[in-house]
């Protein structure tokens, strides 16, 4: 890994993750978990043949994957319980830090406007917050850091987070919110996106056996990794951040 953001190293405990700044190695571990290769395995055996077309290959399967709410479960369980993916500038060009320098002002401009009691306001502060995430996530995807956008907007969410942005409960229910907004008006939608959600929301994949498995293998690796404390990214900062979160 390249350098890591100065961090206190101390030896893995209950309540402490290792961090990783190097995108490459941290989906290795992430998708050479068996929790990760089970669900590959499953949904492999569960695509359907169309006869005279090729099967998907496992590179495509995996891409598939990536780009569903399940596959968003699984990487904010495994960021906040078993290996932190952090910031680190300077491993990213010019064009990537300003986009995400853009996308943390336009956050904060969101949540500022709340405090105005305007909900046209706060539903263009959002829009405006939305289009930087989709910005930053861009590069991401014309820079070959990801395939996808929607891979590219999980990570520019980690970010966020790793700098205090935002909290995990927060980025894990961001993208519901965000549909139950648009259909405010239609209960039956409601009802539906609430269903679909609901079902990987606070998912955890990983047990306590498994979690040190894998920070140990990721430490007998990379022994000076850096260790954070899990609940600074699972605990809200302030109240106004704990308003947006909690029902």
């Amino acid at each position: 890994m390249n350098r890591l953001i100065e961090k206190e190293i101390l030896p893995v405990e209950p309540n402490w993750l290792p961090v990783c700044d190097d995108i490459k190695e941290y989906f290795s571990f992430l998708r050479g978990t068996s929790e990760y290769q089970k669900i590959i395995k499953q949904k492999f055996a569960d695509q359907k043949v169309i006869p005279g077309e090729a099967p998907l290959s496992k590179r495509e399967i995996r891409n598939f994957f990536e780009q569903q709410e399940q596959f968003k479960a699984f990487f904010w369980d495994f960021d906040s319980r078993v290996i932190h993916l952090c910031y680190q500038p300077e491993n990213y060009t010019k064009n990537f830090r300003q986009a995400f320098k853009n996308y943390q002002q336009k956050v904060l401009a969101s949540l500022y406007s709340i405090s105005s009691g305007n909900p046209d306001l706060v539903r263009k502060r959002d829009q405006i917050r939305s289009q930087a995430h989709d910005q930053a996530a861009k590069v991401l995807v014309e820079e070959r850091i990801v395939p996808t956008k929607f891979l590219g907007r999980i990570l520019v969410r980690a970010f966020l987070v790793d700098q205090k942005g935002d909290v995990i409960k927060s980025a894990r229910q961001a993208d519901m919110l965000r549909v139950l907004r648009n259909v405010a008006d239609n209960p039956k939608a409601i009802a539906q996106t609430k269903k679909k959600f609901s079902q990987f929301i606070g998912k955890e994949f990983f047990t306590s056996k498994r979690i040190e498995e894998i920070q140990q293998n990721f430490l007998i690796k990379h022994p000076n990794a850096p260790k954070v404390r899990n609940a600074d990214f699972t605990l809200a900062r302030n109240s106004k951040i704990r308003q947006l979160i909690e029902p």
